[in-house]
């Protein structure tokens, strides 16, 4: 006699078997699809609804395998796959006991993957257990990550700093300075050199022995001009007047201010 013929005998044995001949005679969820078992079914699915998809998660087929020719599904039913759908929002994919395993409040045997059919397992279905990356390897990325934000960082100054070089020698095209201004009054470009060198507006430098600015002398190295055209209207007058509130080339149009000599450039063609 073999070995399960001896197992068959025992009380045990006999004991287990009824229990299970029981359970599976009146199952909580009985299945309706008779002869045609899960992979067929999911198939099946697949093809109706012309999914590119290899697969169907699991609480989706166990209820339309518990679906009968009514077409109507338990209430019963109804509220496990109801509770399966919740449970899918909340957990991580990488969860690997089953939602449908937790919804029923049913244990998980190893190796099989409930509501997709005997010997179906999670190896089979590509289900892999995610690893948590340890603190060096979050660390390591953290690093990477840096490294590319200081990179795109660099570049992006670079490439404002030739623009502004590109606009600064356009515009000082024909321009020559002179340590010395000529006397008199001349056309003029003035210019700034912060936070960038680049010219800020066009008028003319009155370099005449013994001009005052509004009665006042003028600040050591500077010269009178008169602002004809603001080219950058926004940018902050070197030396505001105390007698004016203009603070900006835009606002000092058509009046005097001080202006440092050496960010004079005379000469520009007056259209």
């Amino acid at each position: 006699m073999g070995s399960f013929q001896i197992q068959k005998t025992r009380p045990v044995f006999q004991r287990i078997s009824a229990t299970n001949r029981e359970k599976a005679s009146s199952p909580a969820y009985p299945y309706r699809k008779g002869r045609v078992g899960y992979g067929r079914l999911e198939q099946s699915m697949l093809q109706k609804e012309e999914s590119s998809e290899t697969s169907l998660p699991a609480h989706v087929l166990w209820k339309e395998a518990r679906v009968g020719k009514s077409g109507v599904p338990q209430e019963e039913v109804l509220h496990v796959y109801q509770k399966c759908e919740e449970l899918s929002q909340s957990l991580s994919p990488d969860d690997t006991k089953g939602i449908l395993s937790r919804a029923l409040d049913v244990p998980e045997y190893s190796g099989r993957v409930r509501g997709k059919g005997f010997g179906v397992t999670p190896t089979s279905l590509s289900i892999k257990k995610g690893k948590a990356p340890s603190n060096r390897e979050l660390h390591a990325r953290l690093e990477a990550m840096q490294a590319e934000l200081d990179a795109l960082r660099r570049e992006r100054e670079a490439s404002a700093s030739t623009v502004y070089r590109d606009a600064s020698d356009k515009n000082s095209i024909n321009c020559t300075f002179q340590p010395n201004i000529p006397e008199g009054i001349s056309h003029c470009q003035l210019y700034l050199s912060s936070p960038y060198y680049r010219m800020v507006g066009k008028g003319k430098v009155h370099n005449v022995s013994g001009v005052l600015l509004h009665t006042r002398e003028l600040p050591a190295g500077c010269l009178k001009v008169s602002v004809d055209i603001a080219v950058e209207p926004n940018a902050a007058l070197p030396y505001p007047s105390d007698d004016s509130d203009a603070t900006t080339v835009h606002e000092a149009v058509g009046s005097f201010v001080a202006w440092p000599t050496n960010l004079i450039c005379v000469g520009y063609e007056v259209h």
